[in-house]
């Protein structure tokens, strides 16, 4: 794939629930591969601001962990905005979970976390243990098994190529 993560280069990790049926990674993987990209919205508390400029500023390192129904795979994502724009590609599945849920997609633009994803990588657990928590400099494979936050600040503690 040719992308290198420097060595202290923040990342934002997430578990990603399903919805129903739907596999959420895998849907948003198939976006990417049929049109480049993908937006992503993350429902909850946004991530800290300051945090989130930095992420960006390393090159926007997001992985995102499946649920164990999906294996309990890891997937790093490249982030290139958090700028939603007119040409907003999600997953079909979103409009039925808006439905159901009662969210009106064109507000959520506005009053959540959305980030265009252009490119991905499943993660061998060796690449995930090439990440840890900001807070207590733990594994990220390990952290998030003890957390129950569904949001980790972390970082790359060597340099990686994906």
């Amino acid at each position: 794939m040719g992308v290198l993560i420097k060595k202290e280069s923040s990342c934002l990790f997430i578990r990603v629930p399903d919805y129903k049926n739907y596999n959420s990674i895998e849907e948003h993987i198939k976006c990417i591969n049929k049109y480049g990209y993908v937006w992503l919205i993350k429902l909850g508390r946004k991530p800290n601001y300051t945090f989130m400029n930095q992420f960006m500023k390393d090159g926007g390192n997001l992985i995102l962990k499946t649920t164990p129904k999906n294996g309990n795979k890891y997937y790093w994502f490249k982030v290139d905005s958090k700028v939603p724009d007119s040409n907003f590609i999600v997953p079909k599945y979103y409009d039925e979970l808006f439905e159901n849920e009662g969210y009106d997609i064109e507000l959520l633009k506005t009053t959540h976390l959305c980030l265009k994803a252009t490119q991905y990588k499943e993660l061998t657990k060796e690449e995930v243990d090439f990440f840890e928590t900001i807070s207590k400099k733990k594994p990220l494979s390990t952290s998030i098994l003890n957390s129950r936050a569904p949001q980790v600040y972390g970082k790359s503690i060597k340099e990686i190529e994906l």
